[in-house]
């Protein structure tokens, strides 16, 4: 089961895009997920969720919905859903907090 306990929160921005230069907010790890948003975001809130190999890309308002998936397996969406789920208020925050909402 998922636990707020094993999340690693990062909250240092990382250029994940070298050739366009597009820092990547990490707003925690979970098991081999990395969840995150880029800093040119637009609305509505969402997150991406990376296995290194494979994004997903998930509205977390008003309920958690899978919107883009670029090779995710199956049960790895079912953890992030759960993650998303379990952490909507941190992911809020910090999305509100890096765009001065």
């Amino acid at each position: 089961n998922f636990s707020k306990n094993t999340i690693s929160i990062n909250f240092n921005t990382y250029i994940c895009k070298p050739l366009t230069y597009i820092s990547m907010p990490v707003l925690f790890y979970y098991l081999h997920l990395k969840f995150c948003f880029y800093s040119n975001e637009h609305e509505p809130i969402h997150v991406h969720v990376s296995t290194g190999q494979a994004e997903a890309k998930f509205n977390i308002t008003p309920t958690t919905k899978m919107i883009e998936n670029h090779g995710l397996k199956a049960r790895d969406i079912r953890i992030a859903i759960k993650a998303i789920e379990d952490n909507r208020d941190i992911i809020t925050r910090q999305w509100k907090e890096f765009f001065n909402q």
